[in-house]
């Protein structure tokens, strides 16, 4: 699947050369002024772009000044711990982040009003916010001085219930660390001349310039949430700095998505494309030529490290070498242990055989056929980061085929997400193609690790890419496994 202070400082002088892209049809309207004048009370309300005085309340400085924003609290997404802030937790610099946060279901329902914004305690919010004087871990009530206007409330309300959002554009899986972020149907193609037109400039065409933001951009995306926080920005601006919504260019969201969304496929590391590479790192979709050697599982991670990363010690237990793939080892395949910590020089075996032997020895993938520096950084993030099935089974490797135990996953709704997602190809019993029967393919060591990794990260060059399958979290992944478990143990299906 092709895959985004960038914001901040990072992207301030870039997208100021950002022009002549075209903006949506009701830009020029009170409400689209609102919506977008929303958008920067939302970062920062104090500011005089966003309608304030760029004075801090008294109680509130330099330190503590998400105090006075409101993604402090709801993410720059709107869905507070649900989203690209799942893991942000409460300090004494900033209010308490919670799952209450998540105000999406009403902003989707455009039904967000004033009394949900000021935090005055009323019935309608239910809120009793705090004196900015004390700054304790819960949100301000805004409607006392120093907060905001009743132009800042209205022009948050248009922002919730109007605004674009990433949430339109992307889908969330906010179980791996850092979240995923998958791009539905963006134009990369665009995003890549939007990108070298407006941004390549600042960031370099590689964006690993760090001359002026300070970070490059494959580190500046790989931490929680900062996808969200580049698509606001680069739709919304800065308030009170060069980067204004105008500046910019006037994007629509769409067209923020497809530059984050090239960025996530050229330059940010990305774990989604990293299972790709796992899989067969020749293939097209896994930023390969498509030039696989006759023998293609020298060209598979999963060969060796099996689809769990387990090696010898995961389902791949009893997968004996042979002529046509490389030699597993119990104990060297194992990388439970360096998840976490992995690094590039733990994938490109430098010092191993050339790509052409064909010996049952891991190749040197710095040599000429091997990965490319973006591939090696994906697998880095697809074996640090990436969802794994592990991450909701133990496995038992002394059973014949292994067995898997899913815990915290629930059959019932896993038959829903079969019947929407898999029963078009599979069928109700698994056997709709290529003769292919769920039922004997899951009667096979390691087959849950690797329908788990398919399922979550697609199979290059095939119409079962990760976004036809719908783009399902790690969570969801793990549900239908469950399901089709239950059923061909209880002999209703699959059979």
């Amino acid at each position: 699947m092709r895959k985004a202070i960038f914001f901040g400082l990072f992207f301030v002088t870039s997208l100021v050369l950002l022009s002549g892209c075209s903006s949506s049809d009701d830009d020029n309207s009170s409400s689209a002024a609102e919506k977008f004048s929303g958008g920067l009370v939302w970062e920062n309300y104090t500011k005089v772009d966003a309608g304030g005085s760029d004075i801090l309340p008294t109680g509130v400085d330099s330190t503590t000044k998400d105090f006075v924003r409101c993604k402090a609290c709801h993410g720059w997404d709107g869905l507070g711990l649900n989203g690209g802030y799942v893991r942000r937790s409460a300090n004494v610099n900033r209010p308490n982040p919670s799952a209450a946060s998540n105000i999406s279901a009403k902003a989707i329902a455009n039904s967000v009003v004033n009394d949900d914004v000021w935090h005055n305690g009323n019935a309608a919010s239910g809120i009793v916010g705090r004196e900015f004087s004390i700054l304790d871990n819960r949100m301000p009530d805004y409607s006392q001085a120093g907060g905001l206007t009743a132009e800042q409330v209205a022009n948050v309300v248009n922002f919730l219930n109007n605004g674009e959002k990433l949430t339109t554009f992307a889908d969330f899986d906010i179980q791996p660390n850092p979240v995923g972020y998958s791009f539905k149907q963006a134009d990369i193609d665009e995003g890549e001349t939007l990108y070298a037109a407006n941004c390549a400039t600042c960031h370099g065409a590689d964006g690993l310039d760090d001359s002026i933001s300070g970070v490059t951009l494959d580190a500046y995306f790989s931490s929680d949430g900062k996808y969200s926080e580049g698509f606001h920005k680069i739709l919304y601006g800065i308030a009170d700095t060069v980067m204004t919504r105008a500046a910019t260019g006037s994007f629509t969201g769409q067209q923020a998505a497809n530059i984050l969304a090239y960025i996530q496929d050229t330059i940010a590391p990305d774990y989604y494309n990293g299972g790709l590479v796992w899989d067969n790192y020749t293939k097209t979709d896994a930023g390969g030529a498509n030039n696989a050697p006759t023998n293609k599982d020298f060209v598979r991670c999963k060969a060796c490290h099996g689809w769990d990363g387990l090696g010898l010690d995961g389902g791949y237990i009893r997968r004996l070498a042979n002529a046509e793939r490389p030699n597993p080892i119990a104990g060297i395949g194992n990388l439970s242990s360096m998840m976490g910590s992995i690094v590039a020089a733990d994938v490109e075996h430098a010092g191993g055989r050339a790509i052409t032997d064909e010996s049952q020895a891991m190749p040197d993938y710095t040599t000429a056929g091997g990965l490319t520096d973006k591939q090696v950084a994906d697998v880095v993030a697809f074996l640090n980061s990436g969802p794994k099935v592990t991450d909701h089974a133990t496995l038992d490797i002394n059973a014949n085929p292994v067995a898997y135990t899913f815990a915290g996953t629930d059959a019932t709704r896993g038959s829903l997400l079969y019947a929407e997602s898999c029963v078009g190809c599979h069928g109700t019993d698994g056997k709709l193609i290529g003769g292919l029967e769920l039922g004997a393919y899951f009667a096979s060591d390691g087959k849950y690790s690797e329908g788990f990794h398919k399922v979550i990260y697609g199979i290059a060059n095939t119409i079962m890419s990760r976004e036809a399958v719908g783009n399902l979290t790690s969570q969801e992944a793990a549900d239908i496994l469950t399901y089709i478990q239950d059923e061909i143990e209880n002999g209703t299906a699959f059979q």
